[in-house]
Order: C-alpha cells, then structure tokens, then sequence
C-alpha cells in the first residue's frame, strides 16, 4: 500500500474516532436530566365556587403539562405531594417528609405567611411559591423566590385604574379585619392613593369572618355616600360576589361601584357566579394580572398541552400559575451554562441557574401586565391593560 493510500486510510480511521467519541460525549452531556419536585402546599383552600377535588385537580393539572412540556428539553419531572390542612401551622409537620425525601424544587406554599415560615427550614433547595406576594418575601434567603408580583406593585395598577376611571369620587375600603393581606394591601393603597390625590377621601369599615356571616351590612356602609368607590378587600370571589349582593340590596338603587383585587381561581371572563336574574344595577371590576396572553409563547406551549391531554382548552388560572411556576425553573436551567456540569449536584445546579436569571431580572416569570375586567352575572370582559413591570422575561 502506498505511503498516499495509507495516510487517507489514517485520515479516515482518526475521523472515524474522533466522530464516535463526539457523538457518546455529546449523548452523555445531554442525556435527560431527572428533577425532582415536592409540592408543599395546602390546595384545599378554595372559595365556594369550587370544591376541593375540582381545585386540586386544576392545580395538578399544572404540574402534568409543566412535565409533558419539560420533556422535550430532555427533563425528566418527578413530583410527590406533600399537602397539609388548614390549620395554620399543620405544614410544620410536613417539613421533615420533604426533607426526607430530598427535592431538587420546592413548590412551596401560595399564602405568604406559610411560605415566609420556611426560610429557617430549607438552605440548599430553591423554594418556589406561585401565588405569596407579602414585601417581607423581598428579604427572604436567595433560594427563595415567588412568581407572583409583589403587593405594592398589584396596589399600584388598582390605584392606577381608580384614578384613570373615576379620579374625583371618594372610596370606601370594606376590609376584612381578619385577614392579614386584605390589612396588607389596605394600608398599602390608603398610603399611595393619598400621596397622589389627597384631595380625595378614604374612609374604612372592616368586618370579620366570611361574609355569609354578616347580619348587619348597613354597618359597613357607615359614611357612604353615592359614587363613592367601593373597594373590596375580602379573600376571594365567591365573597366579592356575596358582599356585592348584600350591599346592592340595601343600596337598592343607587349603582354602586365595586373594585377588588381577589383572584377568583379561574379566569376573570367567566364574570360573577350570581343569578343574572339581578335586575339592581351596579358596576363591579377586578384587577389582576393577565395571564392568558395568546402572544406569549410559554402560554401557547401550555394551551397547546393542556387541550392534548384533556382534550379542551383551559379556562381555569390555578393550572396556568403552577405551570408557569415549574417551567420558571426548567427554562433557568436548559438556558444555563451549568446545566449538564456533573461537578455539582441538581439542586446546585438548578440554584445556580435561578439566581442567574434573577440577578439579570429580579421579575423572572412574574406577569407584568394588568388586566381590568367589568364583571357582569356568568361573564367578564377586559377594558383595559396596564404595564407595570420593565424587566419582563423574554418568554412572556
């Protein structure tokens, strides 16, 4: 064989190596990588326009087409529930089960109180929450992180639309005493409605409990006056609803206007779950984030999944935010540069890459747009939208 054959025979057997170790690296750095999530929460909460099991599949349902999507960046999900009751301090028992069965992800509690109650408990493991949305969350350790805008970011884009819709007309905050967000975001709006329109007046009746319980709802009208804006700060809508009921009736009428900022479970544009047999008239908003946005691409993953799973399309926001809230955490890692880095562990990695995309912005995954819907009996429908975050992640 000539000295020619032999070199190109040479050539061709180091390529042919060369080729090979390539492609068994490039299979070993990229073979799916395993997740595994605990979910810390308590998801029997729901207002009585749902029941439990209806509330606890569609929070479920979030976490299926979180994984279903997560495969197809080659991550493999894995998730095992740890739900507590409704006592208050019943998650503490759950704690050491977490901790036992070692997470890589925390999906932690959505009321603040729960989810600040962890910072002593989880060092090394991010902790995710979808819905708490207390100030105090701002200090909390580095691993910790909640999807949801915080409460004076939502009180703004209330206050905002209040001013634009009706800046002369006085408010009447009716607030459940009892509940610390409701106290929260009282004194949150009072403080930054009257630093810009002082001239206008704010006068507060609370009450305690839910709102079937009340026997004397011209008490929490003391002061009104007509026009007057009502805002109502109670835990969610089904009370909404019963407060708008019970103070139309006594007003009879005199239209009263109704603005709140409760997450109703679901999608705003199924409106008020009231007898549209209600001939009295009055005007009822709800500010809250806009989620369902057919412009954003990781929305049309989600619809797109969910409507190949269940064979329809969603119509509840609780399976959406628990979506959004896993693939916060997928999309840190599969966009990261440690992401196959075999010197360090899952969790490392995946805190790693987390406090990388916060550092270059602090609102990964929260929703930066605001939508105001005008709630009628069984339908709503957005008029208006407000921009309240810069930084918005390129995926929204």
């Amino acid at each position: 064989m000539s000295l020619y054959k032999k070199s190109k025979w040479l050539i061709y057997i180091l390529f042919s190596v060369a080729v090979g170790c390539l492609s068994i690296c490039y299979a070993v750095t990229n073979q799916p990588q395993t997740i595994r999530v605990a979910i810390l929460d308590n998801p029997n909460m729901p207002p009585k326009l749902w029941t439990w099991l209806q509330y606890e599949k569609s929070y479920l349902r979030g976490i299926e087409i979180a994984k279903t999507v997560s495969k197809k960046n080659d991550i493999h999900i894995i998730y095992k529930t740890f739900f507590y009751g409704t006592d208050p301090l019943a998650i503490l028992n759950e704690i050491p089960k977490v901790n036992a069965w070692h997470p890589d992800i925390i999906l932690g509690p959505h009321y603040s109180n729960q989810f600040l109650l962890l910072r002593n408990y989880f060092k090394d493991v991010l902790v995710l929450s979808s819905y708490a949305s207390d100030k105090a969350i701002n200090d909390l350790p580095s691993n910790f992180h909640s999807i949801s805008p915080s409460d004076d970011t939502t009180v703004k884009a209330m206050s905002d639309f209040i001013k634009k819709k009706f800046p002369n007309n006085n408010i009447l905050i009716i607030n459940r005493i009892d509940c610390k967000d409701c106290n929260d975001i009282s004194a949150l709006f009072t403080k930054m409605y009257h630093e810009s329109n002082y001239k206008v007046q704010i006068k507060q009746n609370n009450f305690v409990g839910e709102s079937d319980n009340l026997t004397n709802v011209e008490k929490l009208l003391d002061g009104y006056q007509k026009n007057d804006v009502i805002i109502v700060l109670a835990v969610n809508l089904y009370n909404y609803t019963d407060l708008i009921l019970k103070i139309t009736t006594t007003l009879q009428d005199k239209n009263p206007i109704f603005v709140s900022l409760v997450d109703n479970w679901g999608t705003p544009e199924a409106g008020l779950a009231i007898s549209n047999k209600m001939k009295l008239p009055f005007q009822a908003y709800l500010v809250n984030p806009l989620l369902f946005n057919l412009k954003s691409s990781i929305f049309r993953d989600f619809n797109q999944t969910y409507f190949d799973l269940y064979g329809a399309y969603p119509n509840e926001n609780v399976s959406y935010t628990t979506f959004r809230t896993l693939m916060s955490a997928v999309q840190a890692i599969n966009t990261c540069n440690i992401q196959h880095n075999k010197n360090f562990d899952m969790r490392t990695r995946i805190i790693g890459c987390y406090q990388n995309k916060l550092k270059t912005n602090p609102n990964w995954f929260r929703p930066g747009i605001y939508g105001v819907y005008l709630l009628n009996a069984k339908s709503g429908k957005l008029i208006d939208e407000m921009k309240m975050v810069s930084n918005l992640n390129v995926s929204e």
